[in-house]
C-alpha cells in the first residue's frame, strides 16, 4: 500500500477526536497503537511533517489519559530505534511483526502506567480491549 500524508493526517485527527470525546463518556480507548504504527511509518519513509502531527497526537493522548509529557513519544522512540532492529529479522510475515511491535508496544505502556498509577484488574482488560482495537484498525487501516 502507497502511504498518503493526507489520509495519515486525516487518520490522526480521527484518532484526536474519538480520544477526545471518548474521555468526556469515560470509555479508555486509546488507539496509540495506530498512533505508533503511523510514527514508526514515517520515521521509515522521512515524512517528518506528519511526524510532527503524529507526535501532537500522542500529547493529546497523554494528556486525556494522565501520562506524563512526551512519555508515549519517547517510549515509541525506544521501541524504533533498539528493540525493532534487534527483532526484525525473527519475522517472515511483516503483519506479523506489525502485530508483535504493537503488543511490545502496549506492554511498556501497561507497565508505565503501573508504575506512575495504581493496578487495577480493569486496566488489565482496557489494555487487551485497546490491543484487540488498535490490532484490527492497523490491519485495516494501514
Amino acid at each position: 500500500m502507497k502511504h498518503n500524508g493526507s489520509y495519515f493526517i486525516g487518520l490522526l485527527i480521527f484518532i484526536l477526536f474519538t480520544n477526545i470525546l471518548f474521555n468526556t463518556f469515560f470509555i479508555s480507548v486509546f488507539l496509540a497503537g495506530v498512533v505508533f504504527t503511523i510514527f514508526k511509518l514515517c520515521l521509515k519513509y522521512e515524512y517528518y511533517y506528519i511526524l510532527s502531527f503524529s507526535i501532537f497526537t500522542f500529547l493529546v493522548i497523554e494528556n486525556t489519559h494522565n501520562f506524563t509529557f512526551l512519555s508515549l513519544t519517547l517510549i515509541s522512540l525506544f521501541l524504533y530505534i533498539v528493540i525493532i532492529p534487534r527483532i526484525k529479522h525473527l519475522f517472515s510475515s511483516n503483519i506479523f511483526a506489525q502485530l508483535v511491535y504493537m503488543f511490545l508496544f502496549y506492554i511498556i505502556i501497561f507497565f508505565y502506567y503501573i508504575y506512575t498509577h495504581s493496578f487495577h484488574i480493569d486496566l488489565y482488560y482496557i489494555f487487551i480491549l485497546n490491543l484487540i482495537l488498535d490490532s484490527i484498525m492497523a490491519g485495516l487501516l494501514l
